[in-house]
Protein backbone atom coordinates (compact mmCIF):
# COMPACT_ATOMS: atom_id res chain seq x y z
CA UNK A 1 0.00 0.00 0.00
CA UNK A 2 1.22 3.36 -0.66
CA UNK A 3 -0.74 6.67 0.51
CA UNK A 4 0.01 10.23 -0.04
CA UNK A 5 -1.45 13.79 0.96
CA UNK A 6 -0.65 17.40 -0.05
CA UNK A 7 -2.39 20.44 1.81
CA UNK A 8 -1.59 23.68 0.75
CA UNK A 9 -3.14 27.26 2.25
CA UNK A 10 -2.03 30.65 0.69
CA UNK A 11 -3.98 33.73 1.98
CA UNK A 12 -3.76 37.00 0.65
CA UNK A 13 -4.91 40.46 3.01
CA UNK A 14 -5.06 42.81 0.32
CA UNK A 15 -5.23 43.17 -3.19
CA UNK A 16 -2.22 43.77 -5.52
CA UNK A 17 -3.65 46.46 -7.32
CA UNK A 18 -1.86 50.05 -7.45
CA UNK A 19 -4.56 53.35 -8.25
CA UNK A 20 -1.39 55.72 -10.30
CA UNK A 21 -3.79 59.08 -9.69
CA UNK A 22 -3.01 58.25 -5.61
CA UNK A 23 0.71 57.95 -5.96
CA UNK A 24 3.58 55.59 -6.10
CA UNK A 25 2.01 51.97 -4.47
CA UNK A 26 -1.09 52.93 -2.93
CA UNK A 27 -4.28 52.09 -3.66
CA UNK A 28 -8.04 53.06 -2.28
CA UNK A 29 -10.47 49.96 -1.68
CA UNK A 30 -13.10 49.32 0.85
CA UNK A 31 -13.23 47.88 3.67
CA UNK A 32 -13.93 44.06 3.75
CA UNK A 33 -12.38 43.79 0.34
CA UNK A 34 -9.21 42.60 -1.26
CA UNK A 35 -8.76 39.64 0.91
CA UNK A 36 -8.42 35.81 -0.55
CA UNK A 37 -7.46 32.63 0.31
CA UNK A 38 -6.58 28.92 -1.77
CA UNK A 39 -6.48 25.79 -0.04
CA UNK A 40 -5.93 22.70 -1.97
CA UNK A 41 -5.97 19.21 -0.66
CA UNK A 42 -5.04 15.82 -2.49
CA UNK A 43 -5.07 12.14 -0.79
CA UNK A 44 -4.52 9.36 -2.77
CA UNK A 45 -3.77 5.56 -1.86
CA UNK A 46 -2.69 2.59 -4.46
CA UNK A 47 -3.23 -0.97 -2.90
CA UNK A 48 -2.07 -3.90 -4.87
CA UNK A 49 -2.09 -7.17 -4.05
CA UNK A 50 -2.28 -11.09 -5.62
CA UNK A 51 -4.90 -13.18 -6.02
CA UNK A 52 -3.49 -16.29 -7.64
CA UNK A 53 -1.20 -15.36 -10.72
CA UNK A 54 -3.30 -12.59 -11.46
CA UNK A 55 -2.18 -8.82 -9.66
CA UNK A 56 -5.32 -6.68 -8.32
CA UNK A 57 -4.51 -2.93 -8.64
CA UNK A 58 -6.54 -0.44 -6.79
CA UNK A 59 -6.18 3.25 -6.96
CA UNK A 60 -8.37 5.95 -5.08
CA UNK A 61 -7.94 9.66 -4.89
CA UNK A 62 -9.73 12.57 -3.67
CA UNK A 63 -9.27 16.18 -4.19
CA UNK A 64 -10.29 19.54 -3.02
CA UNK A 65 -9.50 22.89 -4.00
CA UNK A 66 -11.62 25.28 -2.15
CA UNK A 67 -11.34 29.39 -3.00
CA UNK A 68 -13.01 32.88 -2.04
CA UNK A 69 -12.16 36.37 -2.85
CA UNK A 70 -13.60 39.51 -2.21
CA UNK A 71 -13.83 42.80 -4.52
CA UNK A 72 -14.20 46.27 -4.10
CA UNK A 73 -17.07 46.43 -6.75
CA UNK A 74 -18.24 49.73 -5.96
CA UNK A 75 -16.97 50.73 -9.76
CA UNK A 76 -20.23 48.63 -11.02
CA UNK A 77 -22.47 51.83 -10.22
CA UNK A 78 -24.70 49.42 -7.94
CA UNK A 79 -24.03 51.12 -5.06
CA UNK A 80 -26.22 54.36 -6.27
CA UNK A 81 -29.28 51.92 -5.86
CA UNK A 82 -28.70 51.26 -2.30
CA UNK A 83 -29.94 54.13 -0.28
CA UNK A 84 -33.47 53.48 -1.61
CA UNK A 85 -33.06 49.47 -1.11
CA UNK A 86 -31.92 50.38 2.48
CA UNK A 87 -33.16 53.24 3.78
CA UNK A 88 -30.84 53.40 6.79
CA UNK A 89 -29.50 56.72 6.37
CA UNK A 90 -26.19 55.62 5.12
CA UNK A 91 -25.86 57.66 1.30
CA UNK A 92 -23.29 56.83 -0.43
CA UNK A 93 -22.97 53.62 0.16
CA UNK A 94 -20.45 50.89 -1.34
CA UNK A 95 -20.95 47.64 -2.65
CA UNK A 96 -18.28 44.12 -1.76
CA UNK A 97 -18.71 41.15 -3.87
CA UNK A 98 -17.50 37.91 -2.71
CA UNK A 99 -17.04 34.78 -4.69
CA UNK A 100 -16.95 31.68 -3.26
CA UNK A 101 -16.02 28.75 -5.88
CA UNK A 102 -14.81 25.15 -4.83
CA UNK A 103 -13.84 22.09 -6.54
CA UNK A 104 -14.08 18.58 -5.23
CA UNK A 105 -13.59 15.58 -6.75
CA UNK A 106 -13.23 11.52 -5.72
CA UNK A 107 -11.31 9.07 -8.70
CA UNK A 108 -11.28 5.21 -8.26
CA UNK A 109 -9.62 3.11 -11.09
CA UNK A 110 -8.95 -0.97 -10.13
CA UNK A 111 -7.05 -3.29 -12.70
CA UNK A 112 -6.76 -6.96 -12.90
CA UNK A 113 -4.02 -8.36 -14.67
CA UNK A 114 -3.74 -11.70 -15.49
CA UNK A 115 -0.89 -13.52 -17.61
CA UNK A 116 -1.97 -16.05 -19.85
CA UNK A 117 0.86 -18.07 -20.79
CA UNK A 118 4.63 -16.50 -20.51
CA UNK A 119 4.33 -13.81 -23.35
CA UNK A 120 1.04 -12.56 -23.14
CA UNK A 121 -0.92 -10.76 -20.28
CA UNK A 122 -4.88 -9.66 -20.14
CA UNK A 123 -5.48 -6.73 -17.86
CA UNK A 124 -9.18 -5.32 -17.23
CA UNK A 125 -10.27 -2.70 -15.36
CA UNK A 126 -12.55 -0.06 -14.24
CA UNK A 127 -13.25 3.26 -14.10
CA UNK A 128 -15.14 6.10 -11.91
CA UNK A 129 -14.55 9.94 -11.21
CA UNK A 130 -17.53 12.03 -9.43
CA UNK A 131 -16.56 16.17 -8.89
CA UNK A 132 -18.61 18.93 -7.79
CA UNK A 133 -18.37 22.48 -8.18
CA UNK A 134 -20.43 25.11 -6.34
CA UNK A 135 -19.81 28.68 -7.34
CA UNK A 136 -21.60 31.14 -4.91
CA UNK A 137 -21.73 35.07 -5.30
CA UNK A 138 -22.68 37.48 -2.31
CA UNK A 139 -22.95 41.56 -2.68
CA UNK A 140 -22.68 43.54 0.20
CA UNK A 141 -24.40 46.64 0.04
CA UNK A 142 -21.34 48.77 3.02
CA UNK A 143 -21.09 51.53 4.65
CA UNK A 144 -18.05 53.27 3.22
CA UNK A 145 -17.20 54.65 6.71
CA UNK A 146 -16.22 51.39 8.31
CA UNK A 147 -17.20 48.48 6.04
CA UNK A 148 -20.22 47.56 8.36
CA UNK A 149 -22.44 45.37 5.78
CA UNK A 150 -26.00 47.23 5.60
CA UNK A 151 -27.77 44.56 3.12
CA UNK A 152 -27.47 41.56 0.90
CA UNK A 153 -28.76 42.62 -2.35
CA UNK A 154 -27.86 39.80 -4.65
CA UNK A 155 -27.19 36.35 -3.67
CA UNK A 156 -25.90 33.78 -6.75
CA UNK A 157 -25.52 30.14 -5.98
CA UNK A 158 -24.48 27.61 -9.23
CA UNK A 159 -23.29 24.19 -8.58
CA UNK A 160 -21.84 21.78 -11.59
CA UNK A 161 -21.78 17.89 -11.05
CA UNK A 162 -20.22 15.87 -13.54
CA UNK A 163 -19.66 11.78 -13.57
CA UNK A 164 -17.85 9.47 -15.85
CA UNK A 165 -17.40 5.76 -15.82
CA UNK A 166 -15.55 3.50 -17.73
CA UNK A 167 -14.81 -0.38 -18.06
CA UNK A 168 -11.26 -1.19 -20.35
CA UNK A 169 -9.07 -4.12 -21.38
CA UNK A 170 -6.16 -4.87 -23.29
CA UNK A 171 -4.21 -7.54 -24.04
CA UNK A 172 -0.66 -7.50 -24.78
CA UNK A 173 1.62 -9.97 -26.43
CA UNK A 174 5.46 -9.90 -25.72
CA UNK A 175 7.16 -11.45 -28.81
CA UNK A 176 10.74 -10.64 -27.89
CA UNK A 177 12.60 -9.06 -25.07
CA UNK A 178 12.27 -5.81 -27.77
CA UNK A 179 9.27 -5.82 -29.61
CA UNK A 180 5.62 -6.29 -27.90
CA UNK A 181 2.06 -5.31 -29.30
CA UNK A 182 -1.21 -4.56 -27.53
CA UNK A 183 -4.71 -4.53 -28.26
CA UNK A 184 -7.30 -3.08 -26.30
CA UNK A 185 -10.61 -1.68 -26.13
CA UNK A 186 -12.39 0.99 -23.65
CA UNK A 187 -15.89 1.81 -23.10
CA UNK A 188 -17.04 5.35 -21.34
CA UNK A 189 -19.80 7.27 -20.10
CA UNK A 190 -20.09 10.21 -18.39
CA UNK A 191 -23.49 12.68 -17.04
CA UNK A 192 -23.18 16.88 -16.73
CA UNK A 193 -25.57 18.52 -14.71
CA UNK A 194 -25.95 21.64 -13.58
CA UNK A 195 -28.21 23.99 -10.72
CA UNK A 196 -28.61 27.73 -10.37
CA UNK A 197 -30.17 29.42 -8.57
CA UNK A 198 -30.83 33.66 -7.15
CA UNK A 199 -32.05 36.05 -4.97
CA UNK A 200 -32.32 39.81 -4.92
CA UNK A 201 -32.71 41.87 -2.06
CA UNK A 202 -35.58 41.02 0.75
CA UNK A 203 -35.54 37.47 -0.24
CA UNK A 204 -37.20 37.62 -3.37
CA UNK A 205 -37.05 34.72 -5.49
CA UNK A 206 -35.70 35.79 -8.85
CA UNK A 207 -35.01 31.47 -10.00
CA UNK A 208 -33.72 29.07 -7.82
CA UNK A 209 -33.47 25.08 -7.78
CA UNK A 210 -33.88 25.23 -11.53
CA UNK A 211 -32.09 22.50 -13.10
CA UNK A 212 -30.44 22.21 -16.51
CA UNK A 213 -31.44 19.20 -18.43
CA UNK A 214 -28.20 16.72 -17.75
CA UNK A 215 -25.68 16.00 -20.57
CA UNK A 216 -24.70 12.29 -20.93
CA UNK A 217 -22.63 10.82 -23.36
CA UNK A 218 -21.40 7.09 -24.12
CA UNK A 219 -18.98 5.94 -26.62
CA UNK A 220 -16.64 2.69 -27.58
CA UNK A 221 -13.08 2.83 -28.57
CA UNK A 222 -10.55 0.16 -29.46
CA UNK A 223 -7.59 0.28 -31.00
CA UNK A 224 -3.96 -1.19 -31.32
CA UNK A 225 -0.96 -0.04 -29.54
CA UNK A 226 2.28 0.70 -32.18
CA UNK A 227 4.97 -1.83 -31.79
CA UNK A 228 7.41 -0.58 -29.37
CA UNK A 229 11.13 -1.44 -29.75
CA UNK A 230 14.29 -1.62 -27.47
CA UNK A 231 17.36 -1.11 -29.19
CA UNK A 232 20.37 -1.84 -26.98
CA UNK A 233 24.20 -1.80 -28.52
CA UNK A 234 27.19 -3.37 -26.24
CA UNK A 235 30.63 -2.46 -26.54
Amino acid sequence: MKLSAMYQDAKSLGAADVDVSLGDLLQSNQFGSGHSEAKNQVYSAIVTDKIGRSELTSVSSFTSSSNYDTLDFSAAGLNVLWPSVYPVGVDPTATVLRQDYTTRKFTQEVRLTTPLGDRVDWLVGAFYTRERSPYRIVTYATDPSNGVAIGLPILWNDSLIFAEYAAFTDVTARFTDQFNVQLGARWSGNNQTIHYGAETHQGTVVFIGQRAPGVRAKGLSAGMVPSSWTLNTFP
